[in-house]
C-alpha cells in the first residue's frame, strides 16, 4: 500500500455566475454540459483502490477482467464535449498582457495578474483565479453588448478550461494560452454559425 502515501489530490471548482445569455452562449461552444458541475467530490476509497490497478509503464489499469484505460469517449461522455469538428489550435506564448486587455479585460489593472511559470516569461504564464474572477465581476446588466457579453464568456470558458477540464498543480492559476483557444473557438463558432444562415438564406430563396 506504499502508493497511497504518496497520493496527492487537488480539486478545483467553478465560481463565476452564469446566466441565459451566458449560458447560452457556452452551449455554442460546447461547454454547457461541463459548466453545470460546479465543484468534483472525490471518493478518496475508490481512487485508492484504482491506484493499485494503475501500471505506468503502459498508463492502463490492470483489473482482474482485463487491461483498461481512459478513453476520449469516456471524457466525451462525461463531460458533454465536441470530438469531432475543426481543431482549434493557438498561438502558446505572449504578449499576454495586450491579449488581455483585447479579449477579457480592457481597463483591467494587470500588475498582479500572472503567476510565472518558467524562466522565459512570454512562454509560460498563468492567469491567477482570484484576478480572474476579481475582474470578471458579476453577471452584465440586461443592457450589455453583445461584444461584453462575449467577454464574459471568455473568462468563464477560461476558468472551466484551468479548473474543470485541465487543472494544474497550482491550485490557484490557468495557463494564458487558454485564452487563446477560447478565442479561437467562438471565432469558429462565428464563422460556422454565418455559414449556416448564408444556407439557410439560399434554401428559402424561390426556384
Amino acid at each position: 500500500m506504499q502508493r497511497e502515501d504518496h497520493l496527492e489530490l487537488r480539486s478545483h471548482k467553478r465560481s463565476i455566475e452564469l446566466d441565459d445569455r451566458i449560458e447560452g452562449r457556452l452551449m455554442k461552444l460546447g461547454l454547457i454540459h461541463i459548466s453545470k458541475v460546479k465543484h468534483v467530490n472525490i471518493d478518496m476509497p475508490l481512487l485508492k483502490a484504482m491506484v493499485e490497478f494503475w501500471r505506468p509503464e503502459t498508463h492502463t489499469f490492470h483489473f482482474p477482467v482485463g487491461e483498461m484505460t481512459v478513453t476520449l469517449k469516456d471524457v466525451a461522455f462525461i463531460y458533454g464535449l465536441r470530438t469531432e469538428g475543426i481543431p482549434v489550435r493557438g498561438n502558446t506564448k505572449g504578449p499576454w498582457e495586450e491579449k488581455i486587455h483585447a479579449q477579457l479585460f480592457p481597463h483591467a489593472n494587470l500588475g498582479n495578474w500572472a503567476r510565472e511559470t518558467s524562466e522565459d516569461a512570454g512562454a509560460r504564464r498563468n492567469i491567477k483565479l482570484k484576478w480572474l474572477r476579481e475582474n470578471c465581476g458579476p453577471v452584465p446588466a440586461p443592457e450589455a453588448s453583445d461584444d461584453e457579453l462575449d467577454r464574459y464568456t471568455r473568462a468563464v470558458a477560461v476558468e472551466l478550461f484551468g479548473t474543470m477540464m485541465f487543472p494544474d498543480i497550482s491550485q490557484n492559476s490557468v495557463p494564458s494560452y487558454y485564452l487563446e483557444l477560447v478565442s479561437r473557438c467562438q471565432r469558429i463558432e462565428r464563422l460556422r454559425s454565418r455559414k449556416l444562415h448564408r444556407l439557410l438564406v439560399v434554401l428559402s430563396l424561390p426556384f
